[in-house]
């Protein structure tokens, strides 16, 4: 089956609107109010806008907040969001469409996993922002989370563990060498932040779980379960053999070990989907999704 014609679609399903607790944004909200008040902002690669309401909501000081993506149909979509002070803008983040200085706050959510050119994102963010002002990155480590335990992966033997975590740490490098971005940003992040100037680097941990327990009578549990069968069934991210193997190549993982660690991602696929049908599955979902904030000097 072919590939979603828009980047990131497959991460635009029902699923993403459970990614935080609305106590936990109460608390960044008050935190953040503390280190700025700001009248502008933008939200890069802002997608459908799942994260630009919610900073909106965070910030509601801000007169005026620019969703900015390289994908039109996402900037078409973004524009039916009923917020007043919203301007979607069609543009690359590597060349924002800004003047120097002009702009309080600047934040994005999963986006800089993606960027093949981190620094010179990163720059134009430095370029764009007003003395003082500030920028929050929501980032993950999805390496780490590729390994997060559930009862599906309990079943693998301590061998194939193994061969799964050296597959994925594989597929990980041959994903930065084809410029695609390198999935465990968050980690290193803070990083290239001080190496820029900026000043004020503060991490925290996103607090939300995903707990999936039998029966799956929430819709939180449904729109997971959903979400990863829509996944297997499209061949989206994990379940794209042919995007994994060119990555693992690229990695410079052999054939036999891409061969070894497909069949444990088939394996994987079917205890998930054994145990889901009969009752038996459940995950904590857990994951490391880093917010990261810094203040231009």
């Amino acid at each position: 089956m072919s590939m979603p014609s828009a980047h990131s679609a497959e991460q635009f399903a029902d699923a993403r609107d459970y990614w935080w607790n609305e106590s936990y944004l109460d608390l960044l909200s008050y935190e953040w109010q503390k280190l700025i008040q700001p009248k502008s902002g933008a939200d890069l690669g802002c997608g459908i806008g799942h994260w630009t309401k919610i900073f909106a909501r965070i910030f509601p000081s801000l007169e005026k907040i620019y969703a900015v993506d390289f994908e039109i149909d996402w900037i078409k979509k973004i524009k039916e969001i009923d917020l007043t002070n919203l301007e979607a803008i069609h543009a690359n983040i590597e060349y924002l469409p800004f003047g120097d200085n002009s702009l309080d706050v600047i934040t994005c959510q999963t986006v800089l996993m993606h960027v093949p050119k981190i620094e010179k994102v990163l720059a134009e963010i430095n370029r764009v922002l007003k003395p003082g002002g500030f920028f929050f990155a929501i980032e993950p480590n999805n390496l780490a989370n590729y390994y997060a335990p559930d009862s599906a992966n309990a079943k693998l033997t301590i061998e194939q563990y193994t061969e799964w975590v050296a597959f994925c740490k594989y597929c990980s490098l041959g994903r930065k060498r084809l410029g695609h971005g390198d999935d465990a940003i968050g980690e290193i992040l803070p990083q290239y932040l001080m190496n820029l100037g900026f000043q004020n680097i503060n991490v925290r941990l996103n607090n939300k779980v995903n707990l999936i327990l039998p029966p799956y009578q929430t819709e939180e549990e449904k729109a997971f379960i959903r979400q990863f069968e829509d996944w297997e069934r499209d061949g989206t991210g994990l379940f794209n053999p042919t995007e994994l193997k060119r990555m693992a190549q690229a990695g410079g993982l052999t054939d036999i070990g891409i061969n070894h660690g497909l069949a444990i991602l088939d394996s994987y696929t079917k205890e998930y989907f054994r145990q889901i049908q009969n009752g038996e599955y459940y995950a904590l979902g857990g994951h490391l999704l880093y917010i990261i904030t810094a203040q231009k000097t």
